[in-house]
Formats: structure tokens, C-alpha cells, sequence
């Protein structure tokens, strides 16, 4: 009676064995990696690319001026490669899904990101710093120690509005690039509630928001872009705007990843603390155009 055991013990683990095999085999792993799990960037997007947005008037006595925006939210690639680290709390560590947004970078972050990514592109950056010591210019490495600690020394960054480098978007802008712009305008689709849709049972297909997030950020690009082509301006993270000054935060826009679709609305804005990253915050990069 006890060899009958053993050996059913012994057939029972052979099998146990085996089963392990087949789970972590080769074999099976090329049948589970099926296109089904491979996220790919929406058709004609990729990281860094920018859309030229024709300005015009966003209301009624309020004008925009041209500018370039960033088609997508800055990646985290992006980003680790101009600051040489990388402070997301949603690594780029999931198979398949490569080109996560950034998060977790304060609104000091995102200023000096686009300064140290135009003088990588020998473009004149855009932020300045000045303070009761004078002038420390416009390259991050000579401001001075604790130049992004506290709410004050935010009023020591001043803008070069000659410059052609990169920076974040006045409020109006976000707001213009998101509705749609001219071609919204032409399209009678403008006054849309949300980036690209006006409904919200079509939400899905141009957000990432709680409803169908799963809890976390998502690749750039993957779902439907407004008219203007630009992704992720509902959803996914929540931008930094550069305005109002002034003030201990600013402003961020578009809902983001954990949020009901009431904040993924245009026209909701949020104030955020410049001081403090949040996985809930990213941003994309914007130029000034010398098209007026």
C-alpha cells in the first residue's frame, strides 16, 4: 500500500513537473507574446514630434498667436535622457508597452527639462533666472543651489519671449490646442466637452481615465488624437501650464489616468503645487512660432 502512494506521489509530481515545463517553456512564451499584447504608438505618432497650430481667437476677444506643440506627452525616455533620471512612479517595465508619460515631475522639473532640451538642440531656452544676485542666465547648471525649492523663487524664472526654444503652454494655448483650433472652428466642433469628442460614451476611445485605465498611465499615442492630431490632451496625465505667475502653484490641465471623465472636460482646470510631482502630472513641450 505505501509504494502505491509513493508512486502516486512521485506521478503526481512528475506531472507537476511538467506542467511548470510547458508554463515557462520557450514554446509557450511565443504563444502568449501575440499581437493582442503588443501596444504600439497610434498611426503617424511618434515621441518628440510636434504640430504646428495656426493661431486665432479662442473666445471672443481673447487671441492666440501661433506655436508648436508636442503631439504627445513627454516620455519618459525623453526625459531620462535630457536629466539623466527618471522619477515615475509607472516605470517603463511592462512588456509591450514602451513609451510611458513621465510623472511625478514638479512644474521646476518640467522648466528646467526644456531648457537642457534646447540647448541640446541650439535653440535659445526660453526660461531665465534671476534673483537679488543678479542674472544667472538661462543654463540650469549655473543657477544656484536651491533654485526649485520653495513657492517663492518661482517668481525669480522669467521668460525670454525672443526666444525660440521649448517651453510649457500659456493657458490659452493648452486650451486652443486642445479644442481643436482653427480646424475645430471649421469643423463646428470647437465646443466639444472633451479633446476630439463631445460625448462621453466615446470617451474611451480618446482617454485613458478611471473608467478604463486600469489604474495607471498608458503608452502616448494609442488612443484617437483631436482634429489638430494631437493625443492624450484629455486623460492619461494632467499638464503643466506655465501660467498664472504669481501665485505658489499653477495650473494643470486635461485629467489624467485616475480621474472621472468630469475632469477629462476642456474647459476643468486644476492647481496644482509647483513644488511637488504627483503620478497624476506630466507635461508636453510647446515653441513659439515667429508665424504671428
Amino acid at each position: 500500500m505505501r509504494k502505491i502512494v509513493l508512486t502516486t506521489s512521485l506521478i503526481g509530481l512528475i506531472a507537476l513537473l511538467f506542467i511548470m515545463y510547458i508554463l515557462f517553456s520557450k514554446p509557450f512564451q511565443s504563444r502568449i507574446d501575440d499581437e493582442s499584447l503588443k501596444i504600439s504608438l497610434g498611426e503617424g505618432t511618434s515621441p518628440g514630434s510636434m504640430i504646428f497650430v495656426e493661431g486665432g481667437e479662442l473666445h471672443s476677444g481673447f487671441n492666440v498667436s501661433s506655436f508648436y506643440i508636442g503631439q504627445n506627452l513627454v516620455t519618459q525616455e525623453e526625459y531620462a535622457r535630457i536629466m539623466n533620471n527618471n522619477p515615475s512612479y509607472f516605470l517603463n517595465i511592462i512588456p509591450y508597452r514602451p513609451h510611458l508619460p513621465v510623472e511625478q515631475v514638479s512644474w521646476y522639473n518640467a522648466i528646467e527639462y526644456c531648457n537642457r532640451l534646447s540647448i541640446e538642440g541650439n535653440l535659445k531656452p526660453y526660461y531665465i533666472y534671476i534673483d537679488e544676485h543678479g542674472n544667472h542666465g538661462s543654463n540650469p547648471d549655473v543657477w544656484p543651489d536651491g533654485w526649485d525649492v520653495g513657492w517663492d523663487n518661482s517668481s525669480n524664472i522669467r521668460r525670454d519671449y525672443e526666444a525660440d526654444g521649448f517651453r510649457l503652454p500659456t493657458n490659452f494655448e493648452w486650451e486652443f490646442a486642445a479644442r481643436g483650433g482653427i480646424l475645430a472652428q471649421e469643423s463646428d466642433t470647437y465646443n466639444y466637452k472633451y479633446a476630439g469628442t463631445d460625448y462621453e460614451i466615446e470617451l474611451s476611445e480618446y482617454a485613458w481615465y478611471n473608467i478604463n485605465s486600469d489604474n495607471r498611465t498608458h503608452t502616448v499615442g494609442t488612443k484617437h488624437p483631436n482634429e489638430l492630431g494631437i493625443y492624450d490632451m484629455s486623460g492619461n496625465l494632467w499638464e503643466w501650464i506655465c501660467t498664472p505667475e504669481g501665485k505658489p502653484g499653477r495650473y494643470t490641465r486635461g485629467g489624467a489616468w485616475y480621474f472621472d471623465h468630469n475632469y477629462c472636460a476642456i474647459e476643468y482646470t486644476s492647481f496644482s503645487d509647483i513644488n511637488r510631482g504627483s503620478s497624476f502630472i506630466g507635461f508636453r513641450v510647446y515653441r513659439s512660432s515667429t508665424d504671428k
